[in-house]
């Protein structure tokens, strides 16, 4: 289920405010969020490994011991661990609660693995806007500016790094809205109200 946090992400990210649903007569808040988005995005199966996989850029085929393999089978996609050793994988052969899958990053302690489903794939474009936020973050007041005399910028194919990541950002926050069914919000200045998403 996703966290209290990852819903004030998402409700951000589209362009909504984080307050709780409480606030509606006093400015406009979409209960989508906490009453339809949590409760009936779609979970894949979540079970933990403890099976410890060393870095391989092309890849170890390993037998990942699970906590339960219950309800898995083989050509199962599996999302193995989080953040940045976080990898998708399918499993190849399955005997008892050892998946054999391919993988290519290094995994250590215990960590979850999850089926693919709604609910990675909408942690996947918040990791990415997550991503992208930190490099916009690294970029601000530095690097755009090359001469101080004459103002000229650096670019990429005619667009600024800044430009470029701008338009990666509005990319995944599409995907994120699409994935979700609700159209993004935009609005300046409004007060009051629920704002319909029909």
């Amino acid at each position: 289920m996703l966290t209290t946090g990852e819903l004030d992400r998402i409700r951000a990210e589209l362009g909504y405010n984080v307050l709780d649903v409480g606030a509606e007569p006093y400015i406009g808040v979409q209960a989508i969020f906490s009453q339809v988005i949590q409760p009936y995005l779609r979970e894949g199966l979540e079970t933990s490994s403890s099976t410890e996989v060393a870095e391989n850029a092309s890849g170890t085929l390993v037998g990942l011991t699970l906590a339960s393999a219950t309800g898995l089978s083989v050509r199962t996609k599996l999302v193995v661990d989080v953040d940045d050793f976080l990898e998708v994988a399918t499993i190849r052969a399955l005997a008892g609660n050892v998946a054999t899958v391919l993988l290519k990053k290094a995994h250590a302690g215990t960590y979850p693995v999850t089926v693919d489903a709604g609910l990675q794939i909408v942690r996947e474009c918040l990791a990415a806007l997550f991503r992208i936020e930190q490099l916009i973050a690294e970029l601000e007041g530095e690097g755009a500016l090359k001469k101080v005399d004459e103002i000229e910028f650096y670019d990429v194919k005619g667009r600024s790094r800044l430009g470029l990541l701008v338009e990666q950002q509005r990319h995944w926050r599409q995907r994120l809205a699409s994935h979700l069914g609700i159209p993004q919000h935009r609005t300046s200045g409004v007060a009051g109200g629920s704002v319909s998403l029909c």
